[in-house]
């Protein structure tokens, strides 16, 4: 089993490192990917440059899509759209684990999956309640060639092919893509408990948990995931020294599963 980690942005922050780090200490699998699709020189890259696989991928033209790199309109969100399309790609013909840049591991991940075609963990906040789009794709584990992940791949084909303006609905090549194959082929999927691979979601403040003082993990957790998209102060106050400072869940873990050599350069 391999990971997948996709970088379509410009930048490689401490907390990308930070990311794969944790899954270079707490996963037993064969080879951790880096698809990168702009050159980058980095520090924190470099760090890595001898214990991942990195992959420059030249940006295609892919049928159907070509609004995704010819439209202008918020580089961010483009930007995003095309990391989907790339991980639902490179899962369908390889499976294995799709993790985002942020996300942290705690344990391993490549036991999760047994008799089905995929692992899947609805969000903490919606496990009570109806949800169109229970199903994110910050950690998603799946067998090679699954028909749940590429029905995903064809749902991002099929909503890239539209123009991609202000109206463009933020999880439609993600947690929609993934949440309606997911309830087309519902017999193919492992579920699991909440928080198992998605730990850090919404609570009833709006606060997350890993964000906070008080914050705490269930033991089974294996992994959390920032929501870097929604918490961008947060995310930018992110460095040594934050770490080293802060008491939030998400920096105690930090240290606590790596080594002061590992995190604190």
């Amino acid at each position: 089993m391999e990971i997948h980690f996709f970088s379509t942005g410009p930048d490689f922050p401490y907390s990308y490192y930070l990311s794969i780090m944790s899954a270079i200490k707490t996963q037993s699998v064969q080879k951790i990917n880096l698809y990168v699709t702009t050159p980058q020189q980095d520090r924190y890259l470099d760090l890595l440059s001898d214990r991942i696989n990195i992959i420059d991928v030249q940006p295609g033209r892919e049928p159907k899509t070509t609004s995704l790199f010819n439209n202008a309109w918020a580089e961010k969100v483009r930007r995003t759209h095309y990391k989907d399309l790339l991980a639902w790609q490179v899962l369908y013909d390889k499976g294995g684990i799709l993790l985002d840049l942020d996300t942290f591991c705690l344990k391993d991940l490549s036991t999760l999956l047994t008799e089905k075609e995929v692992v899947a963990s609805p969000y903490r906040s919606l496990y009570f309640t109806p949800t169109l789009y229970p199903f994110n794709n910050a950690v998603v584990i799946a067998r090679p060639h699954s028909i749940i992940i590429k029905d995903a791949l064809d749902n991002t084909i099929d909503a890239l092919a539209l123009p991609i303006e202000a109206e463009f609905l933020w999880g439609t090549t993600g947690p929609i893509a993934l949440s309606n194959a997911i309830q087309k082929y519902y017999h193919l999927v492992e579920f699991i408990p909440p928080c198992t691979i998605d730990a850090g979601n919404l609570q009833d403040d709006a606060v997350m948990t890993v964000w906070r003082d008080s914050g705490t993990v269930e033991d089974y957790t294996r992994v959390i995931h920032l929501y870097a998209s929604t918490h961008l102060e947060q995310m930018a106050r992110i460095n040594v020294d934050f770490i080293a400072s802060s008491n939030i869940l998400y920096a105690r873990l930090v240290k606590k599963i790596l080594s002061p050599a590992e995190w604190n350069i």
